[in-house]
């Protein structure tokens, strides 16, 4: 043991070579070149773990426990990948190793190693992709290829922009390619075309490897794909704001859409209506022909407003039998496009809808104001539209009521 540990010392090879003991992984002899390369001064050694230098065992590894790849961590915080051969000793109770780390043609035997561990990367769920330190695609795991829709041959030599959506500017990735310059990693939502045209989000982590002395070897990138999730998230966050019966929005989006409505109208000292109606004898139908033929009524009544304001705004459900509608100012005369469109609605809702070999008729009292001429805010806004309803409720239903109508 003396006669290795003074070797180790006194060593001049360019590889760097320490000894470990490996009950507590304590290094206590390392050479120049692992001091140098790991910027640590000899006085550490005794107190100095072999697991500060390793960021984490590769995934790639060779069968040979005693030859393999290693992440490399120097105390600069920089990451790179070498080779790690370890050759074990014992004197008297204690096991020791000397572990010699080498760098060679460190791109082609990574790339090596990926091969015979393809069935690691045959099984995986996510996506993995490998590139030269030019970003062109070296290798794509089957997982890629089900997910992206692409054929290996096709992807071989190409970038991955391949794969660009386009939702994405060129700002955001400059920010991504400095933190991966930076930092060696970069992680985040993206949003990726597939062959079929299909765009679609995926979580994608992705890591430059490097040499020694920091120079690029290649990237990888591992990503999921989250178009279910996403799916799944869209849809609670629609129930969430629309109504299950009619499929409109609800009150809670009524009145995020309202709010931000006003945010507008104050920016560009705009405009807009608030059309808000209550259908005229609709406790009759539920009563006398059941609560079936009154959800028929309602969703009937949805698809009349739908027809009536078209693209010049939006519909919601109230609840029970009252609705609403915006409709955003543009060039035209904003109050008798209100008119013109609570008109049609007036009279489509006194259509007789068929039920079951039956009819049902419902009419509706609508009342109109006008942002910021009736209300400076959602509340005032809102009350002027209500109270206008019930006064065409007194005033006989069936009826419009709006500013000097009254």
């Amino acid at each position: 043991m003396n006669g290795l540990e003074l070797n180790l010392r006194t060593n001049r090879s360019p590889q760097p070579q320490y000894l470990v003991r490996l009950a507590d992984g304590l290094i206590e002899e390392a050479n120049d070149a692992f001091l140098q390369m790991f910027g640590y001064q000899s006085e550490q050694l005794g107190s100095l773990q072999e697991a500060q230098v390793f960021e984490k065992t590769c995934l790639i590894e060779a069968d040979a426990e005693s030859d393999h790849w290693v992440n490399c961590l120097n105390l600069t915080g920089q990451s790179f990948v070498m080779e790690k051969k370890v050759l074990e000793l014992c004197r008297g109770n204690e096991v020791y190793a000397v572990v010699t780390l080498s760098e060679t043609t460190m791109q082609e035997k990574v790339l090596n190693r990926m091969r015979l561990s393809k069935q690691i990367f045959a099984t995986a769920l996510d996506g993995i992709i490998v590139t030269d330190n030019q970003g062109i695609i070296q290798y794509v795991n089957p997982a890629f290829i089900q997910i992206t829709g692409y054929a290996a041959e096709e992807l071989f030599g190409m970038s991955p922009r391949i794969l660009n959506s386009g939702r994405h500017d060129e700002e955001f990735y400059r920010q991504m390619w400095d933190k991966l310059g930076n930092e060696g990693r970069w992680n985040g939502e993206v949003w990726n075309r597939r062959k079929n045209g299909e765009v679609y989000p995926e979580w994608l982590a992705i890591s430059s490897i490097r040499d020694p002395r920091g120079n690029i070897l290649m990237y990888t990138a591992m990503f999921r794909d989250l178009s279910e999730r996403y799916q799944y998230e869209q849809k609670i966050k629609h129930q969430a704001l629309h109504d299950p019966l009619t499929g409109l929005p609800n009150r809670r989006f009524f009145n995020e859409k309202l709010s931000a409505a006003i945010d507008v109208a104050r920016e560009l000292t705009t405009q807009f209506a608030l059309l808000y109606l209550d259908l005229d004898g609709f406790k009759q139908v539920n009563d006398n022909q059941g609560h079936d033929a009154g959800d028929q009524v309602l969703r009937v009544t949805a698809e009349r407003l739908l027809h009536c304001v078209g693209d010049h705004g939006a519909c919601f459900r109230m609840g029970g039998d009252e609705f609403a509608v915006l409709l955003q100012g543009g060039e035209s005369d904003l109050t008798s496009e209100a008119q013109a469109i609570a008109g049609c609605i007036l009279a489509d809702v006194r259509q007789s809808i068929g039920i079951a070999g039956q009819t049902a008729n419902v009419g509706t009292s609508i009342g109109i104001a006008l942002f910021p001429i009736d209300g400076q805010d959602a509340e005032s806004i809102l009350v002027a539209a209500d109270s206008r309803m019930y006064a065409a409720k007194r005033g006989g239903r069936n009826r419009i009521v709006s500013a000097g109508s009254e």
